[in-house]
């Protein structure tokens, strides 16, 4: 039933992913699985306001994905595509030499893989937020492709199931935890586990199984590693210090990372909540959506760039997740959620009903964005749109050399 719900068979046996009816689903679970956090934790009431405004951001971006899927197609020739291996392989050592070398440059700045190690915060508040940072962007831009790269790792495993395709997408998985330590952040890592879940989907893939229940505990951990790092191991303590008076019930300490996660991707209702509560700011058309346009521009003209942070929200611990949602308001108001959505949702539509191998792994790439919504755009970092760009060229461009389904 939930099969028939989520894919459409085509004439040559393969299926069409309905991201239409997946974003339905998806936003619905996520606002049940928000508002069970009641159960366990004293959080603010969510105002009525924030139903209706979530449920207008979910009606308008799943009415523009079903307009977007069901829209005529058009077919044109698109250039031939060969050698897919060996382009991998030379993006893939290219990725290598930059994360390397973007790993001698923090090196070069702090001293020692010691002082690093130790002073994890340091290294992260330093470069986190500033203008200017360590990392010149002539090499963090270049290194963005591998996220693109890992989705087409990905496609590329789940139409060969040959190994050394599989052998791209942890390759790449580990340039991504690589680049994610170097400030000490989980942002890269976390979208590849998105990525992932969208290959399980997008290839109708098993999710519940033995193997997959140990590679999530994995996944986990990595995820985790990062924050533990910064912590001094400190199984979440700090984080969780002003969340513990506010638990309803006694949670065992193992349980700290599940608790973690809870908090970090299921709490931005909370917060948006409280946003919607108060006077909104002068708007920022765009600047919060758009970002690395608008950090384009101003680079052009010679103006400074300015980082935004989000200030925090009581819900009552301090939180400044608010979710794509916010930053639509932030920028359009609230006329923003009858075009913004729809548009997002066009997109998503028309990228999901074409097959391919450079389909496909956009399509995986997009689920993983959709993933991040609850949490903000992740578009607004220059580095993912870079590799959303570069995979929707590539599909929109070159029909790659058949690959054989695995049976």
């Amino acid at each position: 039933m939930l099969n028939r719900f989520l894919y459409k068979s085509t004439d040559n046996n393969s299926n069409l992913f309905k991201i239409d009816n997946f974003l339905f689903l998806f936003y619905i679970a996520y606002l049940l699985i928000s508002i069970s956090g009641y159960f366990i934790i004293d959080f603010v009431k969510i105002r009525p306001v924030t139903y209706v405004v979530y449920s207008i951001y979910t009606f308008f971006i799943v009415a523009g994905a079903y307009i977007g899927f069901k829209a005529p197609k058009y077919s044109y020739n698109r250039i031939r595509f060969l050698g897919i291996d060996t382009f991998m392989w030379l993006s893939l050592f290219l990725c290598t030499l930059l994360v390397i070398y973007e790993w001698k440059l923090i090196i070069n700045y702090f001293g020692s893989i010691r002082y690093i190690i130790n002073g994890a915060f340091i290294v992260r508040i330093t470069q986190i937020g500033q203008a200017k940072g360590i990392i010149p962007v002539s090499i963090s831009y270049p290194l963005s492709i591998i996220f693109a790269l890992f989705s087409l790792s990905l496609s590329l495993y789940g139409y060969s199931g040959k190994k050394k395709h599989l052998f791209f997408a942890l390759f790449s998985f580990v340039v991504i935890f690589l680049m994610d330590l170097t400030v000490f952040g989980r942002v890269g890592i976390v979208y590849a586990v998105f990525s992932y879940l969208g290959y399980l989907l997008v290839f109708k893939k098993k999710i519940i199984t033995y193997k997959k229940i140990l590679t999530a505990f994995g996944l986990l951990g990595i995820i985790s590693l990062p924050r533990l790092i910064r912590g001094s191991f400190d199984n979440f303590s700090a984080t969780l210090r002003d969340v513990i008076p506010l638990f309803k019930y006694k949670i065992p300490d193992f349980l700290n990372f599940l608790i973690i996660i809870f908090i970090y991707y299921f709490t931005s209702l909370f917060a948006l909540s409280e946003y919607l509560a108060k006077s909104q700011d002068s708007l920022t058309f765009g600047k919060r959506l758009f970002t690395p346009v608008y950090n384009i521009v101003v680079r052009v003209i010679g103006v400074e760039r300015q980082t935004m942070i989000d200030l925090q929200a009581n819900i009552p611990f301090r939180s400044n997740i608010y979710s794509i949602i916010k930053e639509i308001i932030s920028d359009f108001s609230y006329p923003g959620l009858l075009i913004i959505p729809i548009f997002f949702g066009l997109c998503l539509g028309m990228i999901f009903r074409k097959n391919g191998l450079f389909f496909r792994a956009l399509q995986i790439y997009m689920i993983g964005w959709v993933f991040y919504t609850p949490i903000y755009n992740v578009f607004s970092f220059g580095g993912y749109l870079i590799s959303f760009v570069f995979l929707l060229l590539m599909a929109v461009l070159f029909n790659p050399k058949e690959i054989p389904y695995r049976q």
